[in-house]
């Protein structure tokens, strides 16, 4: 009795399925239309209403009407998803069919349509729709896609950012704070070089230098802008401000030097740092460790950025000249109390210290108006100055 029961539920499920592909391919019994430009498009209200909550509020609620007008979905989409809400099948036929039809998925709470149009957008995936995929991804916050497409573009990322592909500005910015760590800084000032060049294209203005910084900051993406900093600088300011740019390096006035501290297991020195606007901090210039008698030293130092004792950065690195890039870019806001704290490792036995300065507790940028506030540990200070761009 129960195989025949059976056998009974099956046969009935594939009736139903018959009737319903008659119904889709007939238009037989059809009692609601939608008008899709010059198209009407002829469909079943209880049909619709059964499977999506929306359908049932559109045709059965108190504003319900039997013609309606879709101005934001494209016909061949509305017909791929009648055909899914009708048959249960749907052919995707390209990565941007995917994304139009995931759309209508969402807007229509079809569950089951948008996981197959997201799983199609991951198994085809590609270099040449992988820049539109990560944009859609983001405006739609499918983490899973977001994924996949980021760890593509990290392995593959002089070919996908020669795409043709022009990215918004909120995810071009995005991109460019996720990607930033793995490619080189010509690889990002020719990745914004080109997109602002297109840039200028879309806004219809020539395509200038002025026009690109202009463009680039009303995007805020100018914070981006990575420099080439001088990574084998040494200790002497008149020589550091001749072969780095003042408005991206400033250096303290040094007064005096206090003492020369020795190096025991470690050595740490506090600075509270305050700002009056948002910048984007590049990196440090450091008092770097003297050996007695003078020998080759082995130092490392970690800088540690502090907002209210929380972490919000730190980096590792030997110190064989004054200047410390930051591998991360950290943003100081306004009137917030900010403390680097250096700290000095030895790596040898070798009796070394580091000479600490009193030093100016205003740096200012008179060009742009930018000034800085310190307040130095009382033993005096190695933090000689900040590499920083106006954000």
């Amino acid at each position: 009795m129960l195989e025949d029961e059976t056998t009974f539920i099956a046969n009935q499920n594939e009736y139903m399925r018959k009737e319903l592909c008659n119904l889709y391919k007939s238009n037989k019994f059809s009692d609601c239309i939608f008008l899709i430009g010059n198209e009407k498009i002829p469909a079943h209200k209880l049909i619709l209403a059964l499977n999506s909550p929306v359908f049932e509020r559109m045709l059965y609620g108190p504003l319900s009407s039997n013609e309606i007008e879709i101005v934001d979905i494209e016909v061949q989409e509305f017909k791929q998803m009648l055909e899914y809400i009708y048959l249960h099948k749907v052919k995707i036929e390209s990565i941007p069919n995917a994304w139009k039809l995931l759309y209508v998925s969402r807007k229509y709470f079809l569950n089951e349509l948008y996981q197959l149009c997201t799983s199609y957008i991951i198994s085809n995936l590609n270099i040449s729709n992988l820049l539109l995929s990560y944009e859609y991804a983001d405006f739609f916050n499918i983490t899973p896609v977001i994924t996949k497409c980021q760890n593509d573009i990290v392995h593959f990322p002089t070919e996908v950012l020669s795409s043709s592909y022009h990215l918004q500005p909120c995810t071009f910015t995005k991109l460019l704070l996720f990607i930033y760590p793995f490619i080189s800084v010509s690889q990002i000032q020719e990745l914004i070089n080109t997109w602002t060049a297109e840039e200028c294209k879309i806004h219809n203005v020539k395509v200038t230098e002025c026009n690109k910084v202009k463009l680039l900051h009303e995007a805020g993406i100018s914070k981006f802008m990575l420099i080439n900093i001088l990574q084998n600088c040494v200790d002497k300011k008149d020589e550091i401000n001749s072969t780095l740019h003042t408005h991206y390096l400033k250096l303290r006035a040094e007064y005096k030097v206090d003492r020369i501290v020795p190096f025991k297991y470690n050595c740490s020195f506090v600075t509270e740092v305050k700002t009056n606007q948002n910048v984007l901090v590049l990196g440090v210039a450091l008092q770097t460790g003297e050996a007695r008698p003078p020998c080759s030293l082995k130092c490392s130092v970690i800088v540690t950025v502090l907002k209210r004792d929380d972490k919000l950065y730190q980096v590792s690195n030997v110190l064989s000249n004054c200047y410390v890039k930051f591998r991360n870019s950290v943003i100081l806001s306004p009137n917030e109390t900010y403390k680097f704290v250096i700290t000095y490792i030895l790596d040898s036995d070798v009796y070394c210290g580091v000479t600490s300065l009193y030093m100016d507790s205003c740096l200012r940028n008179k060009k742009n108006g930018t000034f800085f506030e310190f307040c130095d540990d009382p033993k005096g200070s190695v933090l000689k100055g900040l590499s920083f761009y106006l954000v």
